[in-house]
């Protein structure tokens, strides 16, 4: 939040720890990455982006655009909440969520060098209630 109180729209990158509870691949794969200040939210069972995601992919495709980051890896990886349906649809759901924003970042002539679906693996809210699920329905952007 900057000093007016709103909170920044900027992108950056920052060095985060996954959770213990983060499935193996996941943890494997951000090793040595770093997780961008952006995620990609959606709606409860839903896969398209809105007028606000569609912003943040082409803010994101700008970050990613810039000299440093040019020649840097990108990953995508999609979360479900688990309400939202059964496993197997879950699962289906997170990884249609990530393809729809590569998808978009290809558009933008940024290709991501993974896409993975996570399911409701790691929630970043209340995973059991309505309540604060539209935080853990989102796609995480990392660079390498």
């Amino acid at each position: 939040m900057d000093e007016s109180g709103f909170v920044s729209q900027r992108v950056h990158a920052q060095q985060i720890t996954p959770p213990d509870y983060a499935p193996p691949e996941y943890k494997l794969l951000t090793t040595g990455a770093m997780r961008l200040s952006l995620n990609i939210r959606f709606r409860r069972g839903m896969v398209k982006l809105n007028n606000k995601a569609i912003r943040d992919v082409q803010r994101l495709a700008k970050f990613v655009q810039r000299a440093e980051n040019k020649k840097k890896k990108i990953m995508l990886f999609g979360f479900s909440h688990s309400l939202e349906s059964l496993p197997f649809a879950s699962y289906a759901l997170s990884v249609t969520r990530a393809d729809t924003v590569a998808d978009q970042l290809i558009l933008n002539h940024i290709t991501p060098s993974k896409i993975r679906g996570y399911d409701a693996e790691q929630p970043i809210a209340n995973n059991k209630t309505e309540q604060g699920n539209g935080k853990s329905r989102r796609v995480e952007i990392w660079i390498k």
